[in-house]
């Protein structure tokens, strides 16, 4: 009787076992699952913000301007109807802010001191991340100006900006960082003295976040 010719799959497998080490042959024959994205809920996201003790230097927290927020109270209409509009149509549901502000701060960016001003931190979950994606652009979007064009950045969730400037007034320096995972939109937007906070300083502060979203 004439040995059984081996299949394709099986002639494939074994010029594989030949010319490979055997564990990479396993994960070409097999393949490996892909990971389950994280199910977020709107629970989530007061662990996901800054911490109290991750405030940047010389700012303290400011509980009365942070907490869940519905749609208004994060964009209000009296300033912000369309964005608000946008982010409704885009499916929001619930958004989480953590803001912490430096003892004495003025609302004119003219005013701006050394250091540290300003940081909010967000948490923003929508429906489903197709509308994410939209809101993403929008809040980019809105805070477009010239001379602060955004930058897409690397290894940060599944889609991430950063824009970088000073648009209000040569003293102050501002940093915003808006990423994406899955349906959950995530941001850091830093008010700063010029040339006083480095993006590094501000990148820890954003990776600590993504990975307690990751």
């Amino acid at each position: 009787m004439r040995p059984a010719v081996p299949g394709p799959a099986a002639r494939a497998l074994l010029l594989c076992l030949l010319l490979l080490p055997a564990a990479g042959c396993v994960e070409k024959a097999q393949g490996e699952p892909s990971p389950e994205p994280r199910a977020y809920a709107a629970a989530d996201l007061a662990d996901i913000v800054l911490r109290d003790d991750e405030r940047p230097d010389g700012t303290e927290p400011r509980p009365d301007r942070s907490g869940f927020l519905d749609a208004e109270r994060f964009w209000p209409s009296s300033c912000c109807l369309g964005i608000q509009e946008s982010f409704e149509r885009a499916g929001f549901r619930v958004a989480h802010l953590k803001v912490f502000e430096r003892p004495g701060h003025s609302a004119d960016p003219i005013d701006t001191r050394p250091g540290w001003e300003v940081a909010v931190s967000s948490a923003v979950l929508f429906l489903d991340e197709d509308g994410a994606h939209e809101a993403l652009d929008t809040w980019v979007d809105y805070y477009r100006a010239p001379g602060v064009d955004p930058v897409k950045v690397g290894n940060l969730g599944d889609e991430a900006v950063e824009l970088v400037g000073s648009p209000a007034s040569p003293a102050e320096r501002v940093y915003l960082f808006v990423w994406r995972r899955d349906r959950l939109l995530l941001s850091l937007r830093a008010s700063t003295g010029y040339g006083t906070v480095s993006a590094p300083a501000v990148r820890r502060l954003v990776d600590r976040m993504d990975d307690r979203a990751s």
